[in-house]
């Protein structure tokens, strides 16, 4: 059956003089070298601060590579987002009055909804980056020849010698 519209041979249409070049060709898509030392996008202080702290808490485990720098990104700004909504929702209160046609009532602060989704954000990149006890079970880390055996065996082992 059809597999689409018809097209011509490459050899009609030059012949024709309709021959383009694709757009596509000889345009390599260069990934930007990252650098974890910089801001991959304009973060603000409190952002850097935080991708600075959790890059130095993930770097020495070896579950971190360059690709991951984006997803390091994101968990970083949804960690700010949360310390910036903390602290609204400390000055201004969990709640606040607004007022009706039947009188004044008293509503969640917006912020509070800001801080849950930027928790589950956070909460679900963690758990990939293996920053709770349980996930970094289930993560795999690069085996070097050292860490054949774990301390707790060697300790096991001794101690039944």
């Amino acid at each position: 059956m059809g597999k689409g519209r018809y097209k011509l041979p490459l050899e009609t249409k030059q012949n024709k003089g309709t021959l383009r070049q694709s757009r596509d060709a000889d345009k390599g898509f260069d990934a930007p070298k990252l650098d974890a030392t910089k801001s991959i996008s304009t973060m603000t202080e409190l952002e850097q601060k935080w991708f600075d702290s959790m890059y130095n808490i993930l770097e020495p485990t070896g579950v971190l590579k360059e690709s991951d720098l984006y997803s390091l990104e994101l968990l970083a700004k949804s960690r700010a987002t949360m310390e910036m909504c903390d602290e609204k929702i400390r000055v201004e209160g969990l709640t606040h009055l607004i007022t009706t046609r039947d009188g004044s009532s008293e509503k969640k602060s917006p912020y509070h909804q800001i801080y849950m989704d930027a928790f589950n954000i956070f909460s679900q990149l963690s758990a990939k980056f293996g920053m709770t006890p349980s996930d970094r079970g289930r993560i795999a880390k690069p085996k070097s020849d050292e860490d054949d055996e774990s301390d707790l065996s060697k300790l096991l082992r001794e101690r039944n010698e």
